[in-house]
């Protein structure tokens, strides 16, 4: 027997407009409630995020993979969002090959400034383009980020185009 609940933040308006992502800033919590469950099994109380997304618990009373409750016995689970992954593929249209060892960064556009059009600041992320396909994946914290070239000979010879 399965027992499952979606959970959702729901649209609120800013300004008279509707915005999904203004419901995620909300102070009160989205909460999924169960009542009458079987206490004689075990159960497991888990978060079913994207692949990319790295969703931990941050406070539960109990091990939420093995939760035998008594009846009455209310459990309370919080989960956060810690970072995502950011993953890519990089391409040299001149040689028409993937750039082997490109350096890639990526800089926190709420935390640092731009100049011009160039995101300044320093990186939260880096990594290097994989030869095989020109694959990148970079870990990041919710919010906006930008992909840039490292620092270097590398952002003389390349641009990078989304």
């Amino acid at each position: 027997m399965s027992y499952y609940r979606f959970v959702a933040p729901s649209p609120i308006g800013i300004h008279g407009k509707e915005s999904f992502a203004s419901g995620l800033s909300r102070t009160s919590a989205a909460r999924a409630v169960f009542t009458g469950l079987d206490s004689r099994i075990v159960l497991t109380l888990k978060v079913l995020p994207p692949e990319p997304w790295n969703v931990q618990a941050r406070r539960s009373e109990l091990d939420t993979d093995n939760l035998m409750l008594p009846p009455g016995r209310i459990q309370r689970a919080e989960w956060e969002l810690k970072s995502l992954l950011v993953a890519g593929q990089c391409h040299d249209l001149t040689h028409e090959r993937p750039p082997n060892g490109l350096q890639l960064q990526l800089v926190d556009l709420a935390a640092h400034a731009t100049q011009g059009s160039k995101p300044r600041g320093m990186p939260s992320s880096e990594t290097l383009v994989m030869q095989n396909f020109g694959y990148f994946q970079l870990q990041a914290s919710p919010g906006i980020h930008a992909i840039t070239l490292a620092p270097g000979r590398a952002s003389e010879l390349y641009e990078v185009r989304v």
